[in-house]
């Protein structure tokens, strides 16, 4: 029930969900793994979970694309994206936290040359009502949801004593909300990719699922693809194996050291 919390809660619905393999799977979490560098060129470099660099690379490299990183903080998917950008590449890294925008700036400030940072605007807008503001200008959007980022609650980074069901639920209900306007602002033959660091089907394909459906009652077609091969390169340097699901791809932690969870989509509008 959704007003049940705490750990048991916990347990208990991750248990209904994936059956004995939860053991296996918090075991996973709760393990350390390699963290790895993104090499931008700087001295200092910033380290992510592998499996979240297979994410930007998943629509292969920015060169002179318009790029919108929807919910960007802390930053390093789009330290990732930015150094695949040519001189006529653009990103706008947007975070509607000021804390988070905060962090955000010190991240790139810090982690990028100048002539790679100088292509890197921080906004702060609502990305709910992007698509409504700037329809039809992107060639590619990355939204790297909200979500709710189990391996987080697990390694104390999180108040897993006050989870509870219906977190999903309000999470899921953000994360359409985004994708949709997502949708809105990508331009004809452009590409979304939609990504979280979460378990749950309601977070991830059902997302995706439904916002591909509400497209399409609104006469748009949208269209999943394939991973850019920069995804699976990058999959095999970090021994990640990537598992097809019904609308994307997921990095399962007790599959990869406890690399993960990641789930993405990869979809493009049709001209």
């Amino acid at each position: 029930m959704g007003s049940e919390k705490g750990v048991d809660a916990f347990d208990r619905h991750y248990r209904e969900l994936f059956g004995d393999r939860w053991s296996e799977l918090r075991t996973a979490m709760r393990r350390d793994h390699v963290m790895v560098p993104i090499d931008t060129g700087t001295a200092e470099r910033y380290y992510v979970d592998p499996a979240s660099l297979v994410v930007p690379g998943a629509a292969g490299p920015v060169d002179d694309r318009l790029v919108l990183d929807m919910c960007a903080a802390p930053g390093g998917k789009t330290l990732a994206m930015a150094i695949t950008t040519t001189e006529g590449g653009r990103i706008v890294a947007n975070d509607r936290s000021s804390d988070r925008r905060a962090r955000l700036h010190r991240v790139l400030d810090t982690h990028l040359p100048e002539t790679i940072r100088r292509r890197v605007d921080v906004s702060g807008r609502d990305a709910r009502k992007i698509g409504l503001r700037q329809p039809a200008v992107y060639d590619l959007v990355l939204l790297d949801a909200p979500c709710s980022s189990e391996a987080h609650l697990i390694r104390g980074k999180g108040r897993l004593d006050q989870w509870s069901r219906s977190r999903i639920t309000h999470i899921a209900r953000d994360a359409f909300t985004l994708l949709r306007s997502a949708m809105q602002s990508v331009r004809p033959g452009g590409t979304i990719i939609y990504a979280t660091c979460s378990l749950p089907f309601e977070e991830n394909e059902d997302v995706v699922d439904r916002a591909i459906k509400r497209s399409s009652q609104k006469g748009l077609t949208f269209i999943e693809r394939t991973p850019h091969a920069a995804a699976w390169k990058v999959a095999e340097r970090h021994g990640l194996t990537l598992s097809g699901s019904s609308r994307g791809f997921r990095i399962w932690p007790d599959l990869n050291d406890g690399a993960g969870p990641t789930f993405f989509s990869v979809l493009s509008l049709e001209r």
